[in-house]
């Protein structure tokens, strides 16, 4: 697997010296940024979408130990997975992007992955239906209640972050 725990002190530094550092950015930039093997293992499905426990120990090992995040980093500095967290960092200071609404773009990822749907587009009713159907079966209740229209919004936007991670 990646160097998971450099990537993580990647991460991190990467938020922080950007001044948006939180750890929900952190846990949903590596569920982007992992291949879908990696993510399918580490992922579950938690209150504010993917959610990885093992990710989560590391990223507070280091908030505890920051003295090994510029150790740990360096084990990936040459990945591609760096430019990957690059791409993601700036999609997020560009466009002003929020916790909450990055876990919702990682909620409709999660879902269109588990209904084997690789490139969002627009949505039909019936596919509407199963992604509101889903988001109350794993528990994401409010996510659930999203209209159809900003559910649409969202789509094109995971489009767009997904397509920015290709170029």
């Amino acid at each position: 697997m990646v160097g998971l725990r450099g990537l993580i002190a990647y991460t991190m530094k990467k938020l922080k010296d950007n001044k948006i550092y939180r750890r929900t950015f952190v846990q949903k930039i590596l569920y982007f940024t992992l291949p879908t093997e990696a993510r399918n293992e580490l992922f579950i499905p938690y209150l504010f979408g993917p959610y990885s426990p093992g990710i989560q120990r590391l990223i507070q090992y280091l908030e505890n130990n920051p003295r090994y995040i510029e150790e740990w980093e360096i084990e990936v500095q040459d990945s591609p997975f760096t430019a990957e967290v690059d791409t993601l960092v700036e999609f997020i200071k560009r466009n002003g992007i929020h916790t909450k609404h990055f876990s919702q773009l990682a909620k409709l990822h999660f879902i269109l992955n588990a209904l084997d749907i690789k490139s969002p587009s627009q949505l039909n009713e019936a596919l509407i239906s199963e992604i509101k159907k889903m988001s109350a079966t794993l528990g994401w209740l409010e996510f659930s209640k999203i209209g159809d229209d900003k559910l649409r919004k969202l789509t094109l936007e995971l489009k767009t972050l997904l397509d920015s991670r290709q170029t």
